[in-house]
């Protein structure tokens, strides 16, 4: 039979109920936040009593809700009302509990907005079990809740941005030795189809074993507060066995008491970028190697030519046969400079170019390229002028050999494309700042932009054909910014060229100036050591131009015989000989107890690193074929210089 319900005991437990309710409100009253409902629990949950702060919760009063006007279930919002009731029945079917917690939920105020609450219920029951009511206590958290929402809306865009950049996310708890990584760390090493239990046990097994300790070393000096951030690359192994090269990089985000609490990183995948650099790094290097090769054969014949040519300037020639020999003359040193520029181009890539300046003569530097051009200009009836502008010290600070690769790039330019007209060199100086100018009535430049550029050249449809490999212009550019100065050209199609160069030059004093050597030198006795008989002949020839005495051996091992027979005071070497070469025979006479000569070095291999070798092997001095007399007379003074000093 149904129980009935006994008006009597209702009334009492509705009075008991009101007493329970004012000594909560009192026993909460200090703290605002919370707000204290007592619910009956029919639908809707009618509200019994409240606290007299909920008109700042929710911005309804208390005679709203005891009017029945609005319901609890009314305040819910719409979104969370589902959940809420869920958690409501749950909790009223639980008969082990008296009471149970929601998850977060909002509740809607009286002007519209939202209010985040956590709700601790109490389940009030009578002694058959029954639910009497329920007893509510909200605390408003919505401060803290909005910022965990804007915490967890950052963390989201970030692990997109993370997502969209490919990067690893690593995060560290070094006092409790936890890691946590997202997805994509996992992915990047194949961990991803059977995840682990992920730990720095873990991320330290998978690094290369000659990889670790630098790894670990790189991480403890951060951690000791040593650096402001920590980055290191390494290898790590994938669940494949190949390795991947990692850039990883992370900072202490959280200290207590000067020890790390919490570390974050992200890890990078430069496999690629470090197999590029691979390649790259091999193609220069197959690069160099066939410069070399290429130079070594083309300056010894183009030594041979150039060296016949100016034994042969030196003897009676009629006009015709003296213009057919400056022909050849001139080609061969087209030839040189082209090869020159090349190899240039190459060190320029790799960073290897060096500027040295010394003390040059403004007047030296006009009437070389005066004398280098004249005559070119004569034969072709080019009006070319070198001209020395106002203010241009006597003496400057300067790297003459590249200063003259500068201005005789752009003179063989001009005359390239100047058929008839001028050429005019210009040379001014003002506040430290050397300005060259070379101008021209050629066919001009279309595309100015493209000038500098590396085989870079006017094109076919171009109003005059094109000599040249296009190298020129783009060492002029090298040059002048390793040297800090500034390029500049301007042009009209059928107009003419102008290029300026400017470079930052100080003045100096003529007594800083380099002494203008001997004029007649003394007479050394000369070994020279060469397996070409050709070089042996130009050699040769130019030492008895200089009044020379020279002894000729066609091997180093024939050239060491005749040292141990022998003194001489200087020994050119060749370097790249059979069997015994130059080095290893520098070597073996530096090794031995007789006089030293001063040794030469002769080569046509113009890579730096030929010049360090043979350096480092005793020899004084270096010559790259195809050398000029002034070369060997300047090696021979220096034999002098070091002679007066040491007496």
């Amino acid at each position: 039979m149904a129980a009935k319900r006994d008006p009597g005991r209702a009334c009492g437990a509705l009075a008991a109920l009101m007493i329970i309710a004012r000594e909560l409100a009192e026993l909460f009253s200090a703290n605002d936040d919370i707000t204290l409902f007592v619910w009956d629990h029919s639908p809707g949950w009618p509200v019994l009593h409240c606290t007299d702060n909920v008109r700042e919760l929710i911005g309804y009063s208390k005679e709203d809700f005891y009017s029945r006007r609005v319901a609890f279930i009314d305040i819910v919002h719409p979104d969370d009302v589902e959940r809420v009731s869920e958690e409501v029945l749950a909790g009223l079917q639980d008969q082990t509990s008296s009471s149970f917690s929601h998850e977060d939920y909002r509740l809607l105020r009286a002007d519209g907005r939202e209010v985040w609450v956590a709700d601790t219920t109490m389940v009030e029951r009578d002694e058959q079990g029954v639910v009497r009511y329920m007893i509510g206590y909200l605390l408003d958290i919505t401060t803290r809740k909005n910022l965990e929402l804007a915490l967890l809306a950052e963390r989201s865009q970030l692990q997109m941005v993370l997502d969209g950049t490919r990067l690893g996310s690593w995060d560290w708890a070094p006092q409790h030795n936890t890691l946590q990584v997202n997805q994509r760390w996992l992915t990047m090493y194949g961990l991803d189809d059977n995840p682990p239990q992920v730990s720095v046990a873990l991320w330290e097994s998978l690094i290369h074993p000659e990889d670790r300790e630098g790894w670990h070393r790189a991480l403890q000096m951060h951690l000791s507060a040593n650096t402001p951030f920590y980055e290191h690359v390494y290898r790590i192994r994938h669940t494949r066995g190949h390795y991947l090269h990692v850039l990883d990089r992370g900072k202490v985000v959280e200290w207590n008491s000067a020890e790390p609490v919490r570390v974050a990183g992200t890890h990078t995948d430069i496999s690629k970028q470090r197999q590029a650099e691979l390649d790259a790094r091999e193609a220069a290097r197959s690069r160099t190697l066939f410069l070399a090769n290429m130079s070594h054969e083309i300056r010894t014949p183009l030594h041979g030519i150039l060296g016949l040519a100016s034994v042969l300037a030196s003897t009676e020639l009629d006009d015709y046969q003296r213009q057919l020999l400056e022909t050849i003359q001139e080609s061969g040193d087209y030839l040189l400079n082209t090869l020159n520029d090349a190899i240039d181009i190459s060190r320029a890539d790799q960073g290897k170019l060096e500027i040295k300046p010394s003390v040059q003569s403004c007047d030296s530097l006009l009437t070389h390229l005066q004398s280098l051009f004249g005559e070119q200009a004569r034969r072709r009836s080019i009006d070319y002028q070198v001209e020395r502008g106002d203010g241009v010290p006597e003496w400057v600070l300067l790297d003459k050999s590249r200063f003259l690769q500068i201005a005789v790039n752009l003179v063989n330019n001009a005359f390239k494309f100047t058929k008839i007209g001028f050429i005019r060199v210009t040379l001014s100086w003002h506040n430290d700042v050397l300005t060259l100018q070379v101008a021209d009535s050629g066919m001009g430049i279309e595309d100015t932009e493209k000038v500098w550029n590396v085989f870079e050249q006017e094109s076919e449809e171009s109003m005059h054909p094109k000599p040249g490999g296009g190298l020129g212009l783009g060492i002029v550019r090298s040059l002048v910014q390793l040297m800090g100065g500034l390029a500049e050209v301007q042009s009209e199609p059928g107009f003419g060229s102008t290029f300026t160069i400017t470079l930052p030059v100080a003045a100096t004093e003529p007594a800083m100036a380099a002494s203008k050597g001997l004029t007649r030198l003394p007479v050394y006795r000369i070994l020279v050591i060469d397996d070409n008989d050709v070089n042996q002949l130009i050699l040769g020839e130019m030492l008895s131009s200089l009044e020379q005495v020279y002894v000729a051996t066609s091997s180093a091992e024939m050239g060491l015989q005749v040292l141990q027979s022998q003194e001489f005071d200087v020994v050119f070497m060749d370097i790249h000989m059979p069997d015994l070469d130059g080095v290893e025979a520098t070597i073996r006479i530096r090794q031995q107890a007789l006089k030293q000569p001063y040794i030469v070095g002769l080569t046509a291999n113009a890579m730096p690193t030929m010049r360090q070798r043979a350096m480092a092997a005793g020899m004084n001095a270096y010559l790259t074929k195809p050398f000029r007399l002034t070369e060997i007379r300047q090696a021979l003074t220096h034999v002098h210089e070091l002679t007066y000093r040491k007496s």
